[in-house]
């Protein structure tokens, strides 16, 4: 490149290259807020918000995940009513 480039620099160019992956590490950054969330049903509303938007994504790598968090979803929900 004929410059000198830190971590961030060379992490920025490589998000730069497509746009899936800016919109990837956007949807990565969203689930870990979910893992930070105290209230478990403000955590409920994030999750349902979440898989959604994952759903109405372009791309495939994330609907499918979105399914992923939907049965992760399902089971949390089944073990939670088990648990009490």
């Amino acid at each position: 490149f004929g410059q000198y480039l830190n971590y961030y620099d060379i992490y920025n160019m490589i998000l730069d290259v497509d746009d899936d992956l800016m919109e990837s590490l956007a949807f990565q950054n969203r689930l870990y807020d979910l893992f930070k969330k105290n209230d478990v049903k403000e955590a409920a509303k994030f999750l349902k918000k979440l898989i959604t938007d994952l759903n109405d994504c372009d791309i495939p790598e994330m609907q499918h995940f979105a399914g992923t968090l939907s049965i992760w979803k399902k089971e949390r929900h089944r073990a939670s009513i088990i648990k009490s």
